[in-house]
């Protein structure tokens, strides 16, 4: 949903002509960024583990990003270049690992610390 929320925003800036750089865009990324935050913290906690790990796997990637410029030397940043696409396809790949680990992994089928475990199917979508 949120993929289709940012698809839906951007869609509607290009129709309006406007910038997708300027406040508008800033906005829309922090309050979805925030969705996203709160939607992998919950996965994690279905998977017993602490919404920590979403800053712990923030700073590693600006950890990675940075031992990358570096070593490579800040070039492989500049937008436009064959660097650039591979760097940002290497920087890219443990962030997807992470996205479909967290879409298949099976949550804890009893309630730990955080909870019990959310309901399944199309009962969690209805009304108590």
């Amino acid at each position: 949903m949120l993929i289709a929320a940012q698809v839906a925003f951007a869609l509607g800036l290009w129709v309006t002509n406007a910038s997708f750089m300027g406040w508008r865009g800033v906005v829309a990324n922090l309050v979805l960024g925030w969705l996203a935050c709160a939607a992998i913290a919950k996965r994690l906690h279905d998977l017993g583990r602490s919404s920590r790990w979403i800053l712990g796997g923030v700073l590693s990637w600006v950890a990675g990003a940075i031992v990358v410029a570096l070593v490579a030397g800040s070039h492989v940043f500049e937008t436009g270049t064959a660097d650039f696409g591979a760097t940002l396809a290497a920087l890219m790949l443990p962030p997807l690992g992470l996205a479909l680990w967290l879409h298949l992994a099976e949550g804890e089928p009893v309630a730990n610390r955080y909870g019990p475990p959310p309901a399944q199917g199309w009962a969690g979508l209805q009304p108590a």
